[in-house]
């Protein structure tokens, strides 16, 4: 493709609509506002994308598919899936770009129309000590608001892969994934696409566009950090 087709081609994808994903995941009803949070602010954020919801696995949903329906998203049910292999799916699955949104998140301004040339960007957390994960958790970008440009993505990490040796005796790590481990008598854990912003590197938000919203983080598994940390 030459560099003219390139541009023409980039054109045309940026003035389709933004898509979007969210997982929308409730593990026991004192949880669902973190799962409804999303709603409420979505337009603000996302005026004009297009905005698929994905109910995980089989719950009394009907607050939350009325909820997202009323936002102007489509709603569909899905086999009970994890937050990490369901973004697995997305990638092997889409050739456009796309965004992920978790469901605890509140915008205060627009997103969608923000550009990115690397596979990947998000808000960039530091390496910090977890204390509910006894464990030093590496830095990432963070998959509650995330551009993932898929070919792309799916290029940079070949690319990696084929700078060590196509053996059995080395597998390499599936990046996506998240995974805890023991180094030098310490306990480290790379939460989910941690491994591979590590290998490809991607683009962090910047403090204005943080700016654009919150995260309420851990809002699905609360009642179980909280007791934790609180302490």
């Amino acid at each position: 493709m030459d560099r003219g087709t390139d541009q023409r081609f980039r054109g045309f994808y940026g003035r389709m609509k933004q898509r979007v994903f969210i997982l929308a995941t409730c593990r026991k009803p004192e949880l669902l506002p973190y799962t409804l949070l999303v709603f409420k602010t979505l337009r603000v954020g996302f005026p004009n994308a297009q905005v698929e919801v994905h109910i995980n696995g089989d719950w009394d949903h009907n607050t939350v598919s009325d909820a997202a329906e009323n936002a102007g998203c489509n709603v569909r049910g899905i086999e009970w899936t994890k937050h990490h292999e369901w973004i697995e799916k997305l990638i092997h699955t889409n050739k456009e770009d796309f965004w992920i949104l978790d469901t605890d998140v509140r915008f205060f301004a627009s997103v969608e129309d923000w550009k990115f040339e690397t596979p990947l960007a998000g808000a960039l957390i530091p390496e910090f000590n977890d204390p509910f994960l006894c464990a030093t958790t590496r830095s990432r970008l963070h998959t509650s608001l995330m551009h993932i440009r898929p070919v792309a993505l799916t290029g940079a990490t070949v690319a990696y892969e084929l700078r060590h040796p196509q053996t059995i005796y080395n597998p390499i790590v599936n990046g996506i994934y998240p995974q805890c481990y023991p180094l030098n008598g310490k306990s480290y854990f790379n939460d989910t696409m941690s491994f591979l912003y590590h290998a490809i590197g991607g683009t962090p938000f910047t403090p204005q566009q943080k700016d654009c919203y919150f995260h309420m983080h851990f809002g699905c598994f609360s009642d179980l950090v909280l007791p934790v940390i609180d302490k």
